[in-house]
């Protein structure tokens, strides 16, 4: 019952062998594409369009103001910057950041607003 097993193992062993050295005839060209966002800023989020264009949304912070960013990557350039929305009240962390998506003509964005005093006392805009 074993040797049965292992000779039906072994012509699947093969196709898919045969499978992954068909898949690494296709090149893949790698790009570096420099970044619209400014040198001090973080936070980046990236989020690809129906048609194929690039969101990249990032925050910059000066003192305590904080600033909500996005640029559109399509057609081999960079959109220039815009700037969306931007606050001395915000609630900025790596794990709850800031993003902006785009659907046609039209942007949402996102980000945390402090609403009082204490620590995790913020609201979503």
């Amino acid at each position: 019952m074993m040797k049965k097993a292992s000779l039906l193992f072994i012509p699947a062993l093969v196709g898919l062998f045969a499978q992954c050295q068909q898949n690494t005839e296709q090149s893949l060209e790698i790009v570096s594409i420099q970044s619209p966002a400014p040198l001090h800023s973080s936070l980046p989020h990236l989020y690809t369009t129906e048609d194929d264009r690039v969101v990249l949304s990032w925050v910059e912070e000066q003192d305590s103001l904080a600033k909500l960013g996005f640029a559109v990557y399509h057609q081999e350039a960079w959109s220039a910057p815009m700037a969306v929305s931007q606050g001395y009240n915000w609630f900025v962390n790596w794990a709850d950041y800031p993003s902006v998506v785009e659907a046609g003509e039209h942007v949402a964005a996102h980000w945390l607003q402090m609403r009082a005093e204490g620590t995790y006392d913020y609201d979503v805009h």
